[in-house]
């Protein structure tokens, strides 16, 4: 199995502020994580973060691939070009 297999993607759990290791907020949209670092196994046994499961990854990719996409594109109103005058 590779590494790559073994990490986690984990959120702060509901009213929780986490911090990494590094001082830094373990961002809203999770985070990836090894469980066998002792830092993250007592965080998850303690239940300070939670495991996002198969289908809030599955959004939050669906979200960010559509952040990336940008906004529609819209046609401009009926009658008007789009051109400043």
């Amino acid at each position: 199995m590779s590494e790559k297999d073994m990490l986690l993607t984990v959120r702060a759990a509901d009213g929780r502020r986490v911090v990494t290791p590094a001082g830094a907020a373990v961002p809203a949209g999770g985070f990836r994580v090894d469980p066998r670092d002792p830092w993250w196994a007592r965080a998850l046994a303690s239940g300070d973060v939670v495991e996002l499961g198969d289908a809030e990854l599955a959004a939050m990719k669906a979200a960010s691939e559509q952040k990336k996409a940008g906004p529609a594109q819209t046609a401009p109103a009926s009658g008007s070009t789009g051109e400043k005058k």
